[in-house]
């Protein structure tokens, strides 16, 4: 996915510059691999081992969406199917990804075959143009920045907040034990939710929905058969 181990080589990350990598089915990639999107991920590059007289990064700025199955037969948590994988097959395979890779999703979420195959949603183009929208109020708002660019401090001097809304969100570092990551991610996520929602005001209920979406990603485990 890096590219470079032989020659002048770009990879995937690289490709997928100011775009979306989907990764399907991560977990049959190498804990290896899935590794290497972990500086990426945080600073947006690719950095370049030194080779002889050139020292260079290449720009990897990019949107990841990974699925995977729960377990190795992939019906772990199925209410139609049971699973009759062992639990260590499947803490094997879990621990493919890492907690410090995992951390670096921001929103994580289960989902579960649906009785029927009908969707009574928005389109992609209603999904798409509100998106648009969205993306336009944070910068009109922020001069130029989108809100995933938004540090802590920024985040916490704004105006927009709720007076619950602040309150709720200082004490999910303690009350949650979250980490500084995590802890931004939220309140990055809170304010996208807000804006897809075109409202001013962060309020409590943008927090939770937040908050819902960095839930364990890793499926309980059944007794050994």
């Amino acid at each position: 996915m890096v590219g470079w181990q032989n020659g002048m080589r770009i990879g995937e990350l690289c490709l997928a510059h100011r775009g979306v990598l989907v990764l399907d089915e991560c977990l049959e990639f190498s804990r290896q691999s899935l590794e290497t999107l972990r500086v990426p991920l945080e600073s947006g590059r690719v950095e370049v081992p030194q080779k002889k007289e050139w020292d260079m990064g290449q720009p990897a700025c990019f949107t990841l969406i990974a699925a995977s199955n729960s377990c190795p037969c992939g019906v772990l948590g199925d209410d139609f199917k049971k699973c009759n994988c062992r639990i260590s097959e499947i803490h094997s395979y879990q621990k493919r990804m890492s907690e410090a890779l995992l951390d670096r999703f921001e929103m994580r979420t289960h989902v579960f075959q649906e009785a029927s195959s009908v969707y009574s949603g928005r389109s992609s183009i209603e999904v798409r143009e509100n998106i648009h929208r969205a993306r336009e109020r944070m910068r009109s708002r922020q001069n130029g920045k989108l809100n995933h660019s938004l540090s802590l401090e920024e985040l916490m001097q704004a105006s927009w907040w709720s007076k619950e809304a602040k309150s709720l969100f200082a004490s999910y570092k303690n009350e949650k034990k979250l980490g500084f990551r995590a802890f931004l991610a939220i309140g990055r996520l809170a304010r996208t939710i807000a804006d897809l929602e075109d409202k001013k005001i962060l309020s409590e209920t943008h927090l939770s929905e937040a908050a819902h979406y960095r839930i364990p990603w890793r499926w309980p485990m059944q007794k050994e058969q």
